[in-house]
Order: structure tokens, then sequence, then C-alpha cells
């Protein structure tokens, strides 16, 4: 057993990961479960470079794979997979591309939030293992 084995998640982890670590590890979780990315905007105290080992990664998640009208259920594909180990909780707001360019374009919209200050990273057609990103 490891000497960290008494720790929980966020004490274990010794260096945070980046906001593209979080979006490649977002991506290989949700295509290893059927549901593969096209865009995914890591915001908050990730993209702004100043988390803390007791932070969670604000993540939102497009991929025209959800077939559930509830975005709360689409948060399943994330649930058993995640690995807590190296990366933080994870606050997921999945949404399919039409959700995300309403909900981007209205203000106040916490899509609108993320895409405007957070780190965008496009995945194409979900299969590129390194994601572009760019600010919005």
């Amino acid at each position: 057993m490891s000497p960290d084995a008494d720790l929980g998640p966020n004490e274990r982890r010794g260096e945070l990961p980046t906001s593209a670590e979080i979006a490649r590890e977002v991506a290989r979780v949700g295509r290893q479960n059927g549901v593969a990315p096209v865009t995914v905007v890591v915001f908050g105290s990730y993209a702004n470079d100043d988390p803390t080992p007791s932070s969670d990664a604000d993540v939102v998640v497009v991929s025209p794979d959800f077939e559930e009208d509830d975005v709360y259920a689409r948060r399943f594909y994330w649930d058993w997979d995640w690995n807590h180990d190296e990366f933080p909780t994870l606050d997921l707001i999945p949404l399919r591309p039409d959700e995300f360019r309403e909900f981007s374009s209205r203000s106040g919209h916490i899509a609108a939030t993320a895409v405007t200050t957070g780190d965008v990273f496009e995945f194409g057609d979900g299969a590129r293992t390194r994601p572009t990103t760019s600010r919005v």
C-alpha cells in the first residue's frame, strides 16, 4: 500500500494538471464510453492558472453522441472512469452542439462564461489525442 493511501485525492496529487491535460482526459474517458467530444472547454481556476489542490475542474464537454435529454444524466459517462488520483474532481456540463451554440451565445449563461474566459479545445471528430486550443 502506498504511503499516501490514507490521503484523499486532492492531497495525493503532487503536480496539478494543466487545462490541456484535463481536456485530453475528458475526451479519453468520453471516447472510452462511446461519447466522442468535439469541443472541451476548461474554465475557472485551471484556465486561469491558479488552481489549488482542492480546486475542481470546471468543464463544458460538447458531443453529438449525447442521447439523453437530461443534461445531468449525461454526466454518467464520466462517473466511474474518471481518474481521481491524477485529476481533480470534475464539475462537468455536457452539451450537444446545438445546445452549446445556443447557450454560449446567451449573455450570463455559464456556457458563455466558459467560452469567454476558458481554454477551448477542439477535437474535431473526437479521434485526436492532442487537442488544438484557442481563447474565444
